[in-house]
């Protein structure tokens, strides 16, 4: 947005931030929301490339193919998305790094 357009906004009430702004939320409740973000994308992103389905995926760790849905759509818990990422191959070292992306 340029800076007249975003100074006229101003003017006229609006506000401007982030999302961490419009949540309210803490640096370590934001660190979350982001990690758990990075993992979800990486489950999504491996399991195609393996060329796994959610289903055979909700086999492996027991579960549900909605749960691991979810898991991807970065709705499920922080351990289901790490429980899903181990199933398909994920090490330790690669799970940090995609925390850390």
């Amino acid at each position: 947005m340029n800076a007249k357009k975003r100074k006229a906004l101003e003017e006229a009430g609006w506000q401007f931030g982030d999302v961490q702004d419009l949540l309210e939320l803490s640096d370590a409740d934001m660190a979350i929301v982001e990690a758990r973000a990075n993992l979800a994308r990486a489950l999504r992103k491996m399991r195609k490339r393996l060329r796994v389905s959610q289903e055979e995926l909700a086999a492996r760790i027991g579960s549900s193919q909605s749960r691991v849905s979810s898991a991807e759509s970065g709705q499920g818990t922080v351990e289901q998305i790490i429980r899903c990422l181990v199933a398909l191959g994920a090490d330790r070292k690669k799970i940090g790094r995609e925390i850390a992306a």
